[in-house]
């Protein structure tokens, strides 16, 4: 029989308060022990996936929505939008002045709106969560640099 346990990251396996507990890192390496296998199962593409979540030592990674999947370091998905594509969506959002973000496999790419929105969203969770801590680190940059976007 083969036994996989699939994680999402953001508010399952991972509070952006206080982190990842201790109870589930136990967890994961004991479902290791006994030959589960574990995959880490998000929305985020592999660069915006926190340090955190990365060093905990897991079988695979379903990221991007599903757009890449690696498993035992071996890549058995990796699917991206065609870069023509990209470049007419962002000229027609540029030009519809709306927020908007694109993810890449490293970074994230964003305009000004869309930074102040997520940085907006931040200070909210910060304000209104139940403890003093303040968030872990986060990898995605907030900042308007879509025009680095190549």
């Amino acid at each position: 029989m083969y036994k996989l346990l699939i994680l999402d990251i953001d508010g399952t396996l991972r509070d952006e308060v206080q982190g990842i507990p201790k109870s589930a890192k136990k967890a994961i390496h004991l479902c290791q022990r006994n030959y589960c296998n574990v995959v880490i199962c998000t929305g985020r593409s592999m660069g915006t996936i926190q340090d955190d979540v990365l060093s905990l030592g897991v079988d695979g990674y379903i990221a991007g929505g599903g757009n890449y999947i690696i498993y035992h370091d071996k890549i058995l998905y990796n699917q991206s939008f065609e870069q023509d594509l990209i470049k007419k969506v962002v000229h027609l959002l540029k030009n519809r002045n709306v927020a908007f973000s694109i993810e890449s496999q490293k970074k994230v790419f964003m305009n000004q709106k869309a930074k102040e929105i997520f940085e907006s969203m931040n200070q909210f969770k910060i304000k209104h969560s139940s403890t003093n801590k303040q968030f872990i680190t986060e990898k995605i940059i907030y900042k308007n640099n879509i025009d680095e976007y190549e």
